[in-house]
Parts: structure tokens; sequence; C-alpha cells
């Protein structure tokens, strides 16, 4: 299966579908919710007051994060397989898809950098000086940003891709 140019190593038969389900569904919408949640709360590390007491919960709650991403990734592979028939009729789905997988490789990849960050944000925390300390907020904000605007973009990417994939579909209530 083609997915950011090389053949993906999971086993779609353990994320494919739930009670029937195709699990991409249910797992992205707690992927939403959790990656922006945890991603605000890497906000709040720029104030120094907050950082000892928060470090720990936000690293846990960026991993929890990064594993949704991942299940998303994941599922929405196993997705693809699953509806490759269809998708190869419709060129317009197939190029939005190919945008979305994109967009979700990115979230991926940085989402996972902020991971990294913060575990080692909160180990190296007491040891570092203040203005140290005051760093390494400030770039796990610059990440935490780039994650928030990238989930945006996956995900409105991705309901275009399932509603609306060549913009054709107006489902404004006025029509």
């Amino acid at each position: 299966m083609r997915h950011g140019g090389y053949v993906s190593p999971v086993h779609t038969s353990i994320v494919d579908t739930f009670n029937g389900l195709p699990l991409h569904v249910l797992v992205v919408h707690a992927a939403v919710i959790v990656t922006p949640v945890a991603a605000l709360a890497a906000l709040a590390l720029v104030r120094p007051s907050w950082r000892t007491r928060l470090r720990w919960p936000v690293a846990l709650a960026l991993v929890v994060a990064w594993l949704l991403v991942w299940l998303a990734r994941a599922s929405g592979e196993a997705l693809q397989m699953a509806i490759k028939d269809q998708l190869s009729v419709n060129k317009a789905a197939v190029s939005a898809l190919d945008v979305h997988i994109t967009l979700a490789d990115r979230l991926n990849s940085v989402l996972f950098v902020l991971v990294v960050v913060a575990i080692l944000f909160a180990w190296l925390l007491p040891k570092l000086p203040h203005a140290a300390g005051t760093v390494g907020a400030v770039v796990m904000v610059v990440l935490a940003v780039l994650v928030l605007g990238l989930v945006a973009q996956t995900g409105e990417q991705g309901a275009r891709t399932a509603w609306n994939p060549d913009g054709s579909q107006d489902y404004s209530v006025d029509q």
C-alpha cells in the first residue's frame, strides 16, 4: 500500500475495524480532541511557575496524543486498503487523500519531535538553569503551535476527502 512513497509495515488486521465500523473513523475523533488539548497544555510550560508541576503530565498527554495519531494513521491505511476499488474510479478522492496522507505524516513527525522534546524537558528541567528552561519551553511552544495547525489542516483535508473531494458538493442549508 502506498503511504508517503513506501510500503507500510503496519499489519492492518489489527487496526482495520471495530464492531464492523472502520476504526479510523472512531480513532480520528479521539486524536482530534486529545492532540490539541495536549498541545495547548504544552503552551502552559512557558510560565515558569507551572513548569515543575506540569512537565510530566504534559509529556504524558503528548505521548497519548502521539499514540492516537499513530493509530489514526495506521487505521487510515487499513481504510484506504478496504476502499481501494472505490478510490480507483475517483481521481479527485485519490488526490485529496494524497494531500491528507501528506499532512498526517507531517503531523506525526512534528508531534513525535514534540514528544521527545517534552520528555527530555521533563527529565532535565530540575537540572537546567532558568534560562535554559525558558528556551526549552519556547521550543515546545513553537512545536505545539505547529501541531495545532497540522491537526486542523489534516482534519479539514480528511473531511474534504470523505465528503467533498472535488469541491462540487454544496452542503449549505440555503440551497
